[in-house]
């Protein structure tokens, strides 16, 4: 989900090795393809993992809202 210019929030949503590989190494790169008109696009930074129990963590939760379903309810 884009949250703002810079910053791309990803949901960590059955991904058992995510998180590991964020501590280990936090460069990221992520490729959006649209195969139908063959044209992509390429994010790269720094991830960083936001742990459940922070504040930011608190204020960032309410943008998954759509994706209701997917959250774990705390």
């Amino acid at each position: 989900m884009v949250l703002d210019s810079e910053t791309i929030l990803f949901g960590n949503i059955r991904s058992p090795n995510t998180v590991e590989n964020i501590r280990l190494n936090p460069n990221m790169e992520v490729n959006f393809v649209d195969v139908l008109s063959r044209r992509g696009f390429e994010a790269r930074g720094k991830a960083v993992y936001i742990e459940r129990s922070s504040d930011q963590f608190d204020q960032l939760i309410s943008s998954f809202a759509k994706w209701d379903s997917l959250i774990e309810k705390i």
